[in-house]
């Protein structure tokens, strides 16, 4: 049974999301422990004790016999923080592209990044946060595993994804997979495949992006018909299993595009290329490895990197203007054929 937060937590967070609200303005007094005590409905020790976390963090001054004033802090992103899963098998090419593009931005902009290693059963929270004395938080990817929400929320910080939409973040950058998938689809209808299937995880939200925009193009009843969604397999999954897969749905398709990350992209690539089988593939740079085949096969471009500085920027632009409105940020993905044309 979780046990909720001390009383003067929950006033200290409320506090914090108003002075970032601009509720209080920098140079604002704010209301003493007593008025606190009484808006509140606590003790002056719970008050006082709320008024000496926003103290620690640096969001206020208190002076004596003068009471706690917002501190004129320059609203400029000096500081990232970027949570990573300590697991190294997690740390894949994609997400090392992210961050290639996040200490590029980083470099330029002249902010600090700090790399907040995730280790198993270790959690972070708003003590940890507020010590990296940053003003935002960035995640990579879709998933980190021990990312601190919580935290986040307690010190009252925007954050923002690099590679995922994500609906509860303050906003994110992410590679505009569903009109890539379209594009992709659309350069195969051109070169005269017609029926073209699909295979991936689907529930993973940007593998599904890749099914909508692949949808888009095929109809529902085409993509009902050839797609096949492994994510009922996705805790066994197995090379011989995407194999099992491909033998099922290559006699009914003239051309399939593969998302889903390395392992499906380079399995259907060793399956075709064992059985002379000349049925076009189409891929998306989920990896370096997956990359090396853009010359084989028809490819979309994912702009990893571009994404990463594209993130970084945005989350910039929300810390020195908390309305700030671009909040969903798409790059475009490019559809490119075979290096030898139609295949």
């Amino acid at each position: 049974m979780t046990s909720s937060p001390p009383l003067y937590e929950t006033i200290a967070s409320q506090l914090r999301e108003m002075i970032r609200d601009r509720r209080f303005v920098p140079g604002e007094k704010l209301p003493g422990h007593t008025e606190l005590a009484r808006m509140f409905a606590v003790s002056s020790i719970t008050s006082n004790r709320a008024l000496r976390e926003l103290e620690q963090d640096g969001l206020v001054e208190r002076r004596v016999r003068q009471g706690t004033f917002v501190r004129d802090i320059s609203r400029k992103l000096r500081t990232v923080a970027v949570p990573l899963d300590a697991a190294e098998s997690r740390y894949t090419p994609q997400l090392m592209e992210y961050l290639d593009g996040v200490l590029q931005e980083a470099e330029a902009r002249d902010i600090r990044v700090r790399l907040l290693s995730l280790e198993e059963g270790t959690k972070i929270g708003r003590k940890e946060l507020s010590a990296l004395q940053c003003q935002g938080v960035l995640r990579l990817g879709g998933h980190t595993p021990g990312f601190p929400r919580k935290a986040i929320r307690d010190c009252g910080l925007p954050w923002v994804v690099a590679g995922e939409e994500e609906p509860e973040a303050n906003g994110y950058a992410n590679e505009d997979r569903r009109g890539g998938a379209a594009a992709l689809t659309r350069l195969l209808r051109e070169d005269g495949f017609r029926r073209i299937g699909i295979i991936g995880t689907f529930a993973w939200r940007n593998h599904n992006l890749c099914r909508e925009g692949y949808r888009e193009v095929v109809g529902a009843d085409m993509a009902e018909q050839l797609s096949r969604d492994l994510t009922p397999h996705v805790m066994k999954l197995t090379p011989h299993l995407v194999v099992e897969v491909l033998e099922e749905l290559a006699p009914q398709v003239d051309a399939l595009l593969v998302t889903g990350g390395s392992m499906f992209n380079l399995v259907a690539w060793a399956w075709l290329q064992g059985n002379g089988n000349s049925l076009p593939l189409g891929f998306f740079n989920e990896s370096r490895e997956v990359a090396t085949l853009q010359q084989q096969v028809y490819f979309c471009h994912l702009p990893h990197a571009d994404v990463g500085g594209r993130a970084l920027r945005l989350l910039a632009d929300l810390v020195e203007n908390p309305q700030f409105e671009q909040r969903a940020q798409l790059l475009d993905c490019t559809a490119t054929r075979p290096a030898s044309g139609r295949r």
